[in-house]
């Protein structure tokens, strides 16, 4: 588990968990709450998408508020299209429909209350095909929430998703699905906010930290060996802390904190284009964020 000091992911808990279920992730975010203070909470927790890791943190830390990584988002969106091989077909022959499935991780920078609307319109715009339904109800099941759909008004219009709407309404009646809840709601995936405040999106840096230790662990270790080579690790991270702390305006000398000079223009972009937001037609919006987005 990191903690983010000046931007950049710092490792500060370690744990060597036997499973990914809900009970074990429950015991560990107790076991941290414990070690610290038994009203500490952490302000925001962002994970990928592991139902147990989610609602474990949901649990132990209530008052914290809960992201989803956007990369991730994307990840999960991309295995479903996998598993489909007829729209798999057409999203890699017809840019026009691969441009429509790549809009769904755009759908993240939309706020929140106009997601399912802005879903609608470019599912309307797609040829009906059975595996294109099997990914509409994919989505509405996993990401937007049948109950929360039947709690939005009707959308009338044709050029404003009313033809998948209507398709989607049908399709949760009959199936009873209206009490059902998104598995992730649209809340934890949104990242509309984070861009408006200026903070992170994604846990890659975090991910880089794990691909960078697994390197380093080359392989099967002794208990011993891992333990030392974790030891190591923790007081390399405390002497970048200790410099920071020094000379704040530095910056953090973390190793994995280096961004990209095109990810920082990609960040710029993207924040220009939520903040212009309401002056831009919906198909339009998500296809230029969908540009600077890739599965």
């Amino acid at each position: 588990m990191s903690v983010v000091i000046d931007h950049c992911a710092v490792p500060v808990v370690y744990g060597l968990l036997p499973n990914k279920t809900f009970a074990t992730y429950t015991r560990f975010f107790e076991a941290i709450r414990a070690a610290v203070a038994y009203d500490w909470f952490p302000l925001r927790i962002m994970s990928d998408f592991e139902a147990g890791a989610v609602n474990a943190a949901g649990n132990v830390f209530p008052n914290s508020t809960r992201t989803g990584c956007l990369f991730h988002f994307g990840q999960s969106v991309w295995r479903r299209i996998q598993r489909l091989p007829n729209l798999l077909t057409r999203y890699r022959d017809d840019e026009y429909v691969r441009t429509s499935m790549r809009s769904m991780q755009a759908l993240a920078f939309v706020p929140p209350q106009f997601v399912y609307n802005y879903f609608c319109i470019v599912m309307s715009t797609l040829e009906p095909t059975p595996e294109l339904q099997e990914f509409i109800l994919y989505f509405v099941n996993t990401w937007l929430g049948p109950r929360q759909i039947i709690q939005n008004e009707e959308i009338l219009e044709e050029d404003a998703g009313g033809a998948a709407d209507n398709w989607i309404r049908g399709q949760i009646e009959a199936l009873n699905l209206a009490l059902t809840d998104a598995l992730f709601p649209i809340e934890l995936w949104n990242v509309m906010e984070r861009v408006n405040e200026g903070l992170g999106r994604t846990n890659n840096s975090v991910e880089g930290w794990h691909s960078a230790w697994n390197v380093h662990l080359k392989g099967n270790q002794r208990a011993s060996s891992f333990a030392r080579k974790m030891v190591e690790e923790d007081e390399t991270w405390q002497h970048i802390v200790t410099d920071f702390q020094a000379a704040p305006a530095d910056g953090i000398k973390g190793p994995y904190n280096t961004r990209k000079a095109q990810y920082i223009r990609q960040d710029r972009n993207l924040e220009a284009l939520v903040a212009d937001f309401q002056n831009r037609d919906p198909l339009e919006f998500l296809r230029s964020c969908a540009y600077h987005l890739r599965f």
